[in-house]
């Protein structure tokens, strides 16, 4: 009798084992799934991450073009306004001369 109550007693302890190292596996699994779920969430943050990088090399070089441009465009205008002054040197050198033809005329 004693012997039985024994073996009904381990035969709990072990069933009690069984449940306890079912519930910790099903522990593990859900830790897994979770940890896989975080591990696909980073994998996302990294390609948005990476498509942000792009995106900004790709705004950098677009703004690297128009500081060209307007380099070009500041260029054109300083040597537009050096010609409108040698244009306009010119044309003062060209009314003296007038003025000068003029003097020697009415000299003659």
């Amino acid at each position: 009798m004693v012997e039985g109550r024994q073996i009904e007693q381990q035969v709990g302890q072990l069933q009690q084992q069984i449940q306890q190292l079912q519930d910790y596996r099903q522990h593990a699994q859900q830790f897994e799934m979770h940890q896989q779920q975080v591990e696909q969430q980073f994998q996302k943050q990294i390609q948005h991450q990476e498509q942000f990088e792009k995106q900004f090399q790709e705004q950098l070089q677009h703004q690297k073009q128009i500081e060209q441009q307007l380099e070009q465009v500041n260029a054109r205008e300083t040597q537009q306004q050096q010609l409108q002054e040698k244009i306009q040197e010119l044309e003062s050198q060209i009314k003296q001369q007038k003025a000068q033809i003029e003097k020697l005329q009415s000299k003659l």
